[in-house]
């Protein structure tokens, strides 16, 4: 291709450098709040979800200032799912590259960032790293290895900004997408903290049950006031903790269900599930040992801890039981050499058992929410694949800069649901739900948006 350079991440990056060691960082650095640490399993399609993210003190973040990320750097995970990266934006939080992660930083006067990342994003891209990686039950990356990622872009920087404006309205809607989801995630926490955590669900009358003097007693296991009449269970009692079937890449045979390894999603599929959607994994072990994640579509669970409720809504809560219990988790990661979490560690954590009262009364606002992040992530998907499809085509003249086809206008041209103040009433009518304690305005409006129009 004339005016076309082909070379390789080394040769337009500044330096590729490698997170933190386990000696420098260890799982008793974490804490509830800080500076966000970008770990494998934050890495989603060419962003960082961070959405229960992992958090270091400022003292730490001065200490490890070389592996602070910057805007437009890419990460990419050191293992399990190595194909995907996250192009680090000016949006973002202040963030550092964690352990099990590459930190890339570009030489910026020579590829525009989003460029990269896109051709980065590439299958063939993607399927040159799957085939270069190490390790037999897990795919590794090493620095060698990402050094000699092949890259070709255009030798001017206007010509590769055009490309990227080809598919620039598809990613924004991915993106947004994303942002959508994570406010739905963020609110189905907040409820679930306002309701089982706080006890502030609404009583009879509609008012908040602790706040407005409801019976509390004290429970000795979980050392905190309860509501009374309300019992203190393990969880290993209640519901099914047990770990996938080990499973190595030659073991895979053609199909599009996950496999999921220590809580991510490993760079190849199974013909067949082993799990069924609305399941909830914990990572077992390696850098990413006690991690939680929630999985909407139906998976492949190898080497991670599985937990399945009754029902979906039993899944959901225990889902946003254990989020709220994170870091207690990750403290239980054990093993000098190599962290590991247990089924046991799991069945040992103690939960008040929520009545079958409360969870009808909290179905109706869950369970969409949960839907509605399950049909986004669809949605994403194909965007992504439609993405994915039309790069090749724009760098190979193919496809015009500025066409677009009329299914994708379609998409893109969405409008919003006109918020409709009388619906929005009658619904925190139907669903005792006020503005009041950490449930303000602002977020029961949200909530209220987001739900789509037949949930309300």
């Amino acid at each position: 291709m004339n005016n076309w350079i082909s070379t390789t991440l080394k040769g337009v990056s500044h330096k590729i450098i490698t997170g933190p060691f386990g000696s420098q960082l260890h799982q008793s650095d974490y804490i509830d709040s800080g500076i966000a640490v970008i770990m494998p399993q934050n890495i989603e399609d060419r962003y960082v979800n961070y959405n229960s993210i992992a958090y270091i003190s400022e003292e730490d973040a001065t200490r490890l200032s070389r592996y602070k990320a910057k805007p437009y750097d890419i990460v990419y995970s050191r293992r399990g799912d190595v194909e995907k990266h996250a192009l680090i934006r000016d949006t973002d939080p202040e963030s550092f590259c964690g352990t099990g992660c590459f930190l890339v930083r570009l030489n910026t006067s020579k590829v525009h960032p989003e460029y990269v990342s896109f051709y980065l994003n590439r299958p063939e891209s993607r399927t040159w790293l799957r085939q270069h990686a190490v390790g037999s039950n897990m795919p590794n990356l090493n620095s060698d290895i990402l050094n000699n990622v092949p890259i070709c872009y255009p030798e001017k920087i206007e010509t590769q900004k055009a490309l990227i404006e080809g598919i620039s309205s598809l990613d924004l809607k991915i993106q947004l997408n994303n942002a959508i989801n994570a406010e739905l995630e963020n609110l189905a926490k907040t409820l679930y903290n306002y309701w089982f955590v706080q006890f502030d669900f609404p009583n009879a009358k509609g008012k908040p049950y602790r706040a407005s003097g409801g019976k509390m007693e004290y429970s000795d296991v979980l050392k905190r006031e309860i509501p009374k009449g309300w019992e203190v269970k393990r969880l290993g009692d209640m519901y099914n903790v047990s770990k996938g079937s080990l499973i190595t890449e030659k073991e895979t045979t053609m199909g599009n269900v996950k496999v999921v390894a220590a809580g991510i999603t490993f760079s190849y599929f199974h013909s067949a599930a082993n799990r069924p959607e609305n399941t909830i994994t914990i990572s077992a072990s390696g850098a990413n040992a006690g991690y939680v994640n929630f999985w909407r579509e139906k998976i492949f669970a190898s080497d991670c801890i599985t937990v399945r409720g009754d029902d979906d809504l039993d899944s959901y809560l225990i889902y946003l039981f254990l989020d709220f219990m994170q870091n207690t988790i990750l403290k239980k990661a054990t093993g000098s050499a190599q962290p590991h979490v247990y089924p046991d560690d799991i069945k040992q954590l103690y939960l008040c058992k929520i009545p079958q009262s409360k969870k009808d009364e909290i179905r109706n606002i869950l369970i969409p929410i949960n839907q509605k992040i399950a049909n986004v992530q669809k949605e994403s998907a194909e965007l992504i694949k439609l993405r994915d499809f039309l790069l090749p085509l724009l760098m190979n003249g193919q496809v015009r800069v500025g066409e677009k086809s009329e299914s994708l206008k379609l998409v893109l041209n969405k409008s919003k649901n006109n918020f409709d103040e009388n619906k929005y009433q009658s619904w925190l009518a139907q669903t005792k739900l006020a503005a009041r304690g950490n449930m303000d305005e602002q977020t029961l409006r949200k909530m209220f948006e987001a739900i789509d129009e037949n949930d309300r």
